[in-house]
């Protein structure tokens, strides 16, 4: 994924690792749940911005992978 970056390429990745998550430029943390009870955007911005957020269920564990 970093070549692609460094060749100036857009990456579009969806994961659940947090350390994977960690590297990204710009996170958008969507739920706040799955299904029916998911869908809105819940936090967004850079990984320390989202692991700052007070409504967002990743950013204990975006936190932790921060630290």
């Amino acid at each position: 994924m970093k070549r692609l970056v460094d060749e100036g390429h857009t990456v579009v990745v969806i994961e659940h690792h947090m350390a994977v998550a960690a590297e990204a430029d710009w996170i958008l943390d969507i739920g706040p749940e799955a299904g029916e009870d998911g869908g809105e955007i819940v936090a967004q911005g850079t990984p320390e911005k989202v692991a700052a957020s007070k409504t967002s269920r990743t950013a204990p564990f975006l936190k932790a992978v921060l630290q």
